[in-house]
Order: structure tokens, then C-alpha cells, then sequence
């Protein structure tokens, strides 16, 4: 089997639908963004966590999306202020050959806002 370089990336989708500030997206503090599994065996699960922490003084809502192959945690969460949350990210390579990389998508809003 040759090996499968792959690497998970985090998007943050900051949305302002209204409600506390109007005129800014929620402050995060996320460390890393980008992980590098380096060379994978196809087949292997890869997991990684990704640490986001709110840094603003409102209530936020986390919203991982789901993609084909990986599989984030369940529905939105509501963090409050200096709150923090890992989303554990796992991606199946069973299907994959080559050199490969996905993004996991996360929606942010306060969470007064729809």
C-alpha cells in the first residue's frame, strides 16, 4: 500500500445575522488551524482535536459542518464568555490515494442571533 499524505484543515465561518454587536464577528482564540498527519497508510483513521476558545464578551454557537469521510461532533454548541471546546475531528482514508487534504467547516455566531 503506498502511503497517503493528508492534511485537516479548520475554517471558521464567522456570520452576522444580527443581535449583540451587528458590526463585528465573535473574537475566537483557536491555536492551530491546519494539522499535518504527514504519510498515512490507506485505510487508517486520522483524528485530531481543534481547540476554540470564545474570547468575546457575548455567547457564541459552534457549528461543525459534516463532509463526506470526515465526521465532526454532533450538532451546535453555545460557549460562553473565556468558555472552550475541542472538536474532534476523524477522517476515514479507505477511499483515498495520494496526496490528500480536507477542510472541516465550523460556523460561529452569537447566540442571540439565527
Amino acid at each position: 500500500m503506498s502511503p497517503l499524505a493528508l492534511a485537516v484543515a479548520l475554517s471558521l465561518l464567522a456570520t452576522d445575522a444580527g443581535g449583540p454587536p451587528t458590526d463585528r464577528a465573535p473574537r475566537l482564540f483557536v491555536p492551530v488551524t491546519h494539522h499535518d498527519a504527514g504519510d498515512v497508510v490507506r485505510g487508517q483513521e486520522v483524528r485530531h482535536d481543534f481547540l476554540i476558545r470564545n474570547d468575546d464578551e457575548w455567547p457564541i454557537v459552534i457549528t461543525p459542518s459534516y463532509r463526506a469521510a470526515i465526521r465532526t461532533p454532533d450538532p451546535s454548541r453555545v460557549l460562553a464568555p473565556g468558555e472552550s471546546l475541542r472538536i474532534p475531528v476523524r477522517l476515514s482514508t479507505r477511499h483515498y490515494r495520494g496526496p490528500s487534504s480536507k477542510t472541516v467547516f465550523v460556523r460561529v455566531r452569537f447566540a442571540d442571533q439565527r
